[in-house]
């Protein structure tokens, strides 16, 4: 028998052993991950982890394999080159499936090749699985991607830990998706002259970092820019249900605002939201749209205020009303409610000109 196999017939032993009495139920819940489910991470952050202590080891040390998938999504660049898994990411794959997945054959068999991606300069092989619209040659080398994927096992090499990651998913990036689409659904006169209107809203990030998405609150003549006039003096935080998860911040005041911080490589997507007009409106109304890397009111950070994090999922489908009275988490005053000055790191002011015929 050639030795590599004579190691990889003692690794499966090993595991036998050390897997004896262990609960592969721990693995978690068996249902189909959505793309919320996938936090973003760097490829560098997830390299450098280390094996939590109750995570299961061979006995010579070489091989260890986790319950914590670490369900991730990273912003790489495609390079097209494939090559075979490494016999030790295979034993990785098989362990991991063995112990935790219920069916060996659904990763075994699919997970037989991987793909180099860059991130910063820096090469990295992730395993693919063979009906992968990425081995099929279809995307331009250096093309920007969101991958998700997840964490299996690692070879050890001294104190280092070479990570297995299986892509489930990708996404492509770019600029040719707009970061907002607003679409008009119904007017409701309320007493005049103010006019509550409802739009279907996409929010998109497909930048590297973390951003602020600013939405007016109120609309009609003579109002000043997003954050360039008036104060706030109070913050309603909504959780509207749905897939995934959106918070959204009400800023009350004279310069008051709608406020979600969406991560890397989100899209996110709001029924019904409330926008206030003062006045007649017009067939076609402009809604600005503003992108931040960093807010703050009254010199304080924004999340702060929020008190929990208030970071939206990767990917969300709001069903019901993006502020409804029902979905109120927490609210905060300033101590004096007294308003306090917004200040907005502005990366883009988007003007979207939105239609509202039908209601002429």
């Amino acid at each position: 028998m050639r030795p590599y196999l004579v190691r990889f017939v003692i690794l499966n032993l090993l595991f036998c052993s050390l897997a004896a009495g262990h609960d592969a139920t721990q693995a978690g819940n068996k249902k189909p991950r959505g793309l919320g489910d996938y936090q973003p991470r760097t490829l560098n952050e997830i390299a450098a982890l280390k094996p939590a202590v109750d995570d299961l080891r061979d006995k010579q040390g070489r091989l260890v394999v986790t319950k914590d998938i670490l369900p991730s999504m990273v912003q790489v660049t495609y390079t097209g080159s494939t090559r075979l898994i490494p016999q030790m990411k295979k034993e990785s794959i098989r362990q991991w499936a063995r112990l935790y997945a219920g069916s060996m054959e659904h990763y075994t068999e699919p997970y037989q090749r991987e793909m180099l991606f860059m991130e910063n300069g820096v090469r990295y092989w992730l395993a693919v699985g063979k009906n992968s619209e990425l081995l099929k040659g279809q995307h331009k080398k250096g093309k920007q991607l969101n991958l998700y994927l997840i964490r299996l096992g690692a070879a050890v090499v001294g104190d280092k830990y070479d990570w297995t990651l299986l892509v489930e998913d990708f996404r492509e990036t770019g600029t040719s998706r707009p970061a907002a689409e607003i679409t008009y659904r119904e007017m409701r006169f309320g007493k005049r002259p103010l006019v509550n209107l409802t739009f279907d809203v996409v929010l998109r990030n497909d930048g590297r970092a973390s951003r602020w998405y600013l939405l007016p609150s109120n609309l009609g003549p003579g109002r000043a820019p997003l954050g360039q006039k008036g104060g706030v003096d109070a913050l309603e935080v909504f959780a509207p249900r749905g897939q995934g998860q959106v918070i959204i911040g009400r800023f009350l005041g004279t310069g008051g605002f709608h406020a979600l911080l969406l991560p890397p490589g989100a899209e996110v997507r709001l029924r019904r939201f409330p926008i206030s007009y003062w006045g007649e409106p017009p067939a076609s109304l402009a809604i600005e749209v503003v992108v931040a890397s960093r807010l703050t009111i009254g010199g304080e950070t924004a999340e702060s205020w929020f008190g929990d994090n208030p970071m939206s999922s990767v990917a969300a489908d709001i069903s019901e009303d993006a502020e409804s009275a029902m979905r109120i988490q927490k609210s905060r005053r300033t101590p004096d409610n007294k308003e306090v000055e917004p200040t907005i790191e502005v990366e883009q002011r988007l003007q979207l000109q939105v239609s509202l015929e039908r209601t002429r």
